[in-house]
């Protein structure tokens, strides 16, 4: 309430200014009103929503709409005070008719308002638990492509998440239409993990439950210590980037790198980051 009474006083004071300023620019009204009585009645249209508005924050609305009939009464008393061309009935029809529209969009800016600020405070209520339902058939066994597929959607998505997780925290942008990292070498490494022999071996030897898993808490890791890089957002929105590309910004001392080594450095160092890859078979155990 205290931002929108701030607001509230903002409109008024440069409205007010604004009136000043220009209001006397013009010679002549053939309104009946005088130059004067705009500027004041301009002071009491703000003191009169700022009023109104208060009170339906505090919802006490028995006193909101007596006030704001009193404030209508008064309008039309000050009105009847200042203005002197009551012989023209059309011109007073047309005055009294765009009174009557502008009262009414005032009273709707009022209630708008309220009701916006009321509706984006309402807190949900959490409903009751349902029951559990029936457990379903068990599926077939998956083959081995499918076990590949699998093992590389989840990495894929692993990476995805730590990446949305990482753009949320820190409120930035991303780009459209990106439902999972767009980086290609990622994606390539991550499907020819999962195509090695190593993934076979731990399969058969832990299942592939527990294989992938533990890929997973890999790739946390991975896509984690890319995030730390000043250009690790980029990275895994851009298809085109690879290792070789932070060994080139760096080479070229690129403004916007100050680390002096790639992420890859230390990547390259897990056992599982090298599954699959028949030119680096030596290689330092990183838990």
């Amino acid at each position: 309430m205290i931002k929108f009474i701030i607001i509230t006083l903002l409109l008024f004071y440069f409205s007010d200014k604004t009136i000043k300023k220009n209001l006397y620019k013009i010679e002549d009204f053939n309104t009946g009103l005088s130059k004067n009585f705009i500027i004041k009645f301009n002071m009491f249209f703000w003191i009169a929503f700022l009023i109104c508005s208060i009170l339906l924050f505090l919802e006490k609305f028995t006193i909101f709409y007596g006030v704001f009939l009193l404030i209508i009464l008064i309008s039309v008393f000050m009105i009847f005070k200042m203005k002197d061309e009551y012989n023209n009935i059309i011109y007073n029809f047309y005055f009294w008719l765009f009174y009557s529209i502008s009262s009414l969009v005032f009273l709707s800016i009022i209630l708008t308002s309220y009701y916006v600020y009321s509706t984006f405070n309402i807190k949900r209520h959490q409903g009751p638990k349902g029951y559990d339902g029936d457990r379903g058939t068990p599926g077939k066994d998956s083959s081995g492509g499918n076990d590949i597929q699998v093992c590389h959607q989840q990495m894929i998505l692993e990476s995805t998440n730590i990446y949305n997780d990482y753009v949320e925290r820190y409120n930035l942008e991303k780009p459209e239409l990106m439902d999972q990292i767009n980086n290609v070498y990622l994606k390539d490494n991550f499907k020819r993990i999962c195509m090695s022999d190593e993934f076979k071996k731990s399969k058969n030897e832990k299942g592939v439950v527990k294989t992938i898993f533990d890929l997973k808490d890999k790739v946390r890791k991975w896509t984690q210590h890319i995030l730390e890089y000043k250009r690790g957002k980029f990275f895994l929105e851009d298809y085109t980037s690879n290792d070789y590309t932070w060994n080139d910004e760096l080479l070229f001392k690129s403004p916007q790198l100050t680390e002096t080594e790639s992420p890859f450095v230390l990547i390259n160092k897990f056992p599982e980051w090298n599954w699959g890859n028949c030119h680096k078979k030596k290689y330092i155990s990183v838990k």
